[in-house]
């Protein structure tokens, strides 16, 4: 079966060099019959804090983020919908050079994979991103 789905992803301008409070939002579905990523639908919102840019980098970077996320998730196997699941995301982006950032990532889920138990699900990863 071949179909399709549609993703958006938002986010309000930090402040520029100066830094700030801004928003950002992510919306993503699709035919919950060919979910590659196990959902069907995904919504992902929240704020992050941007410090100022040293104006001494030698290329465009992001500046350090500190952010916190709301997620919900409908999740589908074998073309059937599990019950949603809910999280909430803590985010932190470190840029360590000029080309180099560091984003630790913790996400707390709630009925994930329907385990059955009041407990959230814990998720921690570390992104690295390197641009030249």
């Amino acid at each position: 079966m071949t179909s399709g789905g549609i993703g958006f992803n938002v986010e309000q301008g930090l402040g520029g060099s100066n830094g700030g409070l801004g928003w950002f939002g992510r919306f993503g579905v699709c035919n919950p019959a060919v979910a590659v990523n196990g959902f069907a639908t995904e919504i992902a919102t929240g704020f992050a804090w941007e410090t100022p840019q040293n104006a001494e980098r030698l290329v465009v970077a992001e500046a350090d983020r500190w952010g916190v996320g709301f997620i919900w998730s409908r999740p589908v196997e074998d073309g059937a919908y599990l019950p949603d699941e809910y999280g909430v995301e803590f985010l932190y982006s470190v840029q360590l050079t000029p080309t180099l950032s560091l984003r630790p990532d913790l996400q707390l889920i709630w009925t994930a994979g329907d385990t059955g138990t009041a407990q959230p699900a814990t998720v921690f990863q570390l992104q690295a991103t390197l641009v030249w």
